[in-house]
């Protein structure tokens, strides 16, 4: 809801300046809009932005207000003696999973990357 209130600074038109601030509201009155427009469908900032068009915050500015991401681990499971110039890793895909999705998108157009999908146990 804070970074709503933040954007809405930036909306150009009235009326998307009074409906981010309504989003960004704690207010009975708009409680179930921030849920219906933002936590429902698991709006982005993208969705957001799209949303309010008159709302153009700077991209550094933007980058401030997102989230830092949190370190991902993962294991390697090969052993350099066996594998000297290859390594395996383990991980989990998640259908909405920001890694390990894009490690697997990289099989589709990169040769050194080859997924080799096992279901977990």
């Amino acid at each position: 809801r804070a970074m709503m209130g933040v954007l809405a600074e930036y909306c150009t038109e009235p009326a998307d300046r009074r409906a981010m601030y309504q989003l960004a509201s704690r207010h009975p009155q708009y409680k179930d809009l921030h849920r219906l427009r933002i936590l429902e469908p698991r709006a982005s900032i993208l969705d957001v932005l799209e949303q309010f068009p008159s709302c153009r915050p700077g991209l550094a500015h933007l980058f401030d207000l997102l989230p830092a991401l949190k370190p991902r681990y993962y294991s390697v499971t090969s052993s350099p003696t066996i594998f000297p110039s290859t390594f395996h890793m383990a991980m989990t895909l998640l259908p909405d999973g920001l890694c390990t999705s894009w490690i697997h998108q990289l099989s589709s157009w990169s040769g050194g990357v080859d997924p080799q999908l096992r279901p977990t146990t």
